[in-house]
């Protein structure tokens, strides 16, 4: 399928918004909290591109300027206070990335070797072997979220998405809205990105991608995320789970990605063994690895969203003209560091 072949009249966005918080000392003033290498990865992909005159300038914030209602649509929350448009989602920009903390209270406390004895708000999740003392406890459906840390909060510094079994859809991220896409999601034509990383913890679950991504995708063309996978229990009854880590190199990383070939797949730089291998901790007490990467993508034509996750390439997420027109059909390409295929996500 012939998306948008290079046309060099076409509308181009060549935009770059980068955001990483590394202090939480406003939730924890002992600074246990702290992302470490947050800046250093977010760095990664902005220095590179933005010296290189790769992308242009859409916005580098850090820590306290890093606010909730930057990654809240106003048209989406009917809150005039956000303001995406002017950060996360603004027009013109091609690629947007944050880096931040998320929660993990879906993990719950019941013992699990099948999905039937976590009723139907929940499930038991596919991961690498656990030692005999461990065993796997079920995963419950409920909004994911990202947390910034900023003296500024509109939403208590939580940006909710998604939804639980009982509870409504958060409404937050409205991505990628713009005249070329259209406004087919309710939410105008006032945004822009094309590309939108998210990483944060606990941020997807396999099971529940679409619910939590429902509002994401109002012309963005991909959206790429970190996906933890396990949830175990040991002996002593102490509860934990993957997450994503803190990996100082995945901005790099990216960022040469592109640098080396911007007509490489977009997918190729986030869906990669050594990403995915460095970008999740091993479960804890078993050394057993157990996260993701995804790419998703909704468009009006499965051919259009099967294009945006296996070929668009850097290049072709520049281009306005590929904008989303439609969010009927959805897709998620995933690559485990362990054998999913085998002990499932």
């Amino acid at each position: 399928m012939a998306v948008a072949a290079s046309d060099a009249a076409a509308q181009s966005s060549s935009g770059l918004f980068v955001a990483s918080v590394r202090d939480y000392t406003l939730w924890d003033p002992s600074g246990a909290a702290d992302i470490p290498g947050a800046h250093v990865e977010a760095d990664g992909l902005w220095f590179p591109l933005i010296v290189n005159n790769a992308y242009s300038n859409s916005g580098r914030k850090k820590d306290n300027s890093v606010r909730d209602v930057d990654f809240h649509d106003p048209q989406l929350t009917g809150n005039g206070a956000d303001v995406d448009q002017l950060n996360f989602d603004q027009p013109g920009t091609a690629i947007s990335y944050v880096i931040a903390h998320g929660t993990c209270g879906d993990i719950s406390s019941v013992n699990c070797t099948s999905d039937a004895q976590c009723g139907i708000a929940g499930y038991c999740p596919g991961q690498a072997p656990l030692q005999p003392t461990q065993s796997k406890v079920c995963i419950g459906v409920s909004a994911r979220e990202l947390v910034t840390a900023s003296t500024v909060s509109w939403h208590g510094n939580f940006v909710r998405y998604g939804a639980g079994f009982l509870q409504p859809h958060q409404r937050s991220f409205a991505l990628g809205e713009s005249p070329s896409s259209g406004g087919f999601a309710g939410v105008g034509t006032n945004g822009g990105t094309n590309v939108a990383f998210i990483v944060n913890s606990c941020g997807i679950r396999s099971r529940y991608w679409q619910k939590a991504s429902n509002f994401f995708h109002a012309g963005v063309h991909s959206v790429l995320m970190a996906m933890p996978t396990g949830a175990w229990m040991n002996s002593t009854g102490v509860r934990d789970g993957s997450d994503a880590r803190n990996y100082t190199s995945r901005g790099s990383y990216i960022a040469n990605a592109i640098l080396t070939n911007q007509f490489s797949a977009v997918r190729h730089a986030w869906l990669n063994p050594t990403q995915v291998d460095n970008g999740f901790a091993t479960l804890k007490g078993t050394g057993f690895p157990s996260g993701a990467n995804v790419i998703m993508a909704r468009d009006s034509t499965a051919s259009r969203t099967t294009w945006h996750l296996d070929t668009e390439s850097w290049f072709g997420a520049r281009l306005d003209s590929n904008d989303a027109n439609g969010s009927g059909y959805a897709g998620i390409r995933i690559l485990c560091n362990y054998n999913c295929s085998v002990y499932g996500t």
